[in-house]
């Protein structure tokens, strides 16, 4: 006899609330965790460059990772300043309605046992991107938007197709 425990809940995605915990952005792509070596942090900011700059309305919000240290927000600094990212260590209740809200979710990582926030992300209707490499795709599945995490502009080019194309995101969460 085998029993199935699923990894994560299948609850309906969380509503934008005036009574949020966490004070979000407008506008934001998602990136959770910790921010050092293999995550791939750095590309994943070189690669949202070009982005925030054609879309002043959107952010970034970095969920989990602590503070940003001074090498980070020398890093992220873009025309317009800082305010453009976005960071706080976040509640597990409270973490559920950051990806219901975002335009897309974003894992860059260079490797991964598993991939649990990709888990996450779909449990919350969010539009997953994310690196094509370790056990990503057999996590996702059709599901997600795929880029190479050493190449900048593939990482670009798939966020890019995510966050500016609704069709497209609409498509990623129906799957």
């Amino acid at each position: 006899n085998v029993d199935v425990i699923p990894l994560a809940g299948s609850s309906p995605p969380a509503e934008r609330s005036e009574s949020s915990r966490c004070r979000l952005p407008e506008r934001y792509v998602l990136y959770v965790g910790s921010r050092w070596g293999y995550k791939n942090f750095v590309a994943f900011v070189d690669a949202m460059r070009p982005l925030l700059q054609r879309d002043p309305t959107l952010a970034v919000f970095c969920a989990g990772g602590g503070k940003f240290t001074d090498r980070e927000r020398t890093l992220i600094h873009v025309p317009g300043g800082n305010e453009r990212y976005w960071q706080a260590d976040l509640k597990e209740v409270d973490l559920r309605n950051v990806y219901a809200q975002a335009v897309a979710f974003v894992f860059p990582s260079l490797w991964e046992g598993f991939g649990l926030p990709i888990v996450e992300a779909f449990d919350a209707g969010c539009a997953c991107v994310v690196s094509e490499a370790g056990s990503f795709p057999e996590v996702a599945g059709s599901a997600a938007e795929y880029f190479n995490p050493s190449d900048v502009e593939s990482m670009t080019a798939a966020i890019e197709r995510v966050v500016f194309d609704d069709d497209r995101r609409t498509a990623l969460v129906k799957m």
